[in-house]
C-alpha cells in the first residue's frame, strides 16, 4: 500500500488476488501489482493483454484501459458492485450450509438479456484476438449502474463452461449447484465438483 503514502489523495477501492485498485479520478482507477513475484508475473500477463487491446478498436463490454506501465494499469472506473455481489444481494441462504434457499428477485428480463449479449460480445472480442479470459466468473464482471463489463485478464485459458454458468446465474439468480451442498465443507459448492 505504498501508493497511499506516496499519493495521499488516492482512494483505495479494491484488493484482488494479484493487485490493488485505487481511484485516481471519479472515472479512472489504477491497478497496481502486489509485491510478490507471482503477483508481478500475473500482472505482467494482464499488461500484455492490454497492450494487445490497445492495437484494436475498443470493445464496449470490456473494461477499457487508458494507459499502462510496468507498475500500473489505468482503467475506467466501474463504480458499482460486481455481478456476484449484485445477484447475491437477492439470495436467502441456509446459514449452516450456505446453500441458496430462495432467490427473492431476479433482475428484469430485458437487463438479463442485455448482460448475456454483453458477455457474449466480450468473449467474442477476446476470441477474435486469439485470446481467452481464463477466469470468467461473476467476481470478474463489473457493473456501473446496469452497464456490465468484463475485467481482470491475468490468466487466459478457455471459457465455454464458464460462459454457460454465467448465463445460468443471470437467468436463475444463483450459480450452478449453488442450491446444493456437495461437500462436507458448507462453503464449498458447485465449483468443487467442476474442478
Amino acid at each position: 500500500m505504498d501508493i497511499q503514502r506516496r499519493f495521499p489523495g488516492v482512494h483505495w477501492v479494491w484488493k484482488g488476488g494479484i493487485s490493488f485498485v485505487y481511484e485516481v479520478h471519479p472515472r479512472i482507477v489504477v491497478k497496481v501489482p502486489k509485491s510478490g513475484e507471482f503477483e508481478r508475473d500475473q500482472f505482467h500477463k494482464e499488461l500484455k493483454i492490454y497492450e494487445i487491446f490497445s492495437r484494436h478498436p475498443p470493445c464496449p463490454s470490456v473494461v477499457q484501459g487508458f494507459f499502462y506501465t510496468d507498475t500500473g494499469i489505468f482503467l475506467e472506473y466501474m463504480r458499482d458492485v460486481s455481478l456476484s455481489s449484485r445477484i447475491q444481494n437477492n439470495h436467502i441462504r441456509d446459514q449452516q450450509t450456505m446453500t441458496v434457499t430462495k432467490v427473492e428477485k431476479l433482475e428484469p428480463l430485458h437487463l438479463r438479456n442485455k448482460w448475456m449479449n454483453d458477455l457474449a460480445q466480450a468473449v467474442a472480442f477476446l476470441e477474435s484476438l486469439n485470446l481467452a479470459h481464463g477466469d470468467l466468473r461473476p467476481e470478474n464482471i463489473l457493473l456501473d449502474r446496469d452497464q456490465l463489463k468484463l475485467s481482470d485478464f491475468d490468466c487466459p485459458r478457455t471459457e465455454q463452461f464458464a460462459l454457460g454458468s454465467l448465463y445460468y446465474l443471470i437467468n436463475y439468480g444463483f450459480e450452478v449447484y449453488g442450491d446444493r451442498c456437495l461437500t462436507k465443507d458448507p462453503k464449498e459448492h458447485g465449483h468443487k465438483v467442476v474442478d
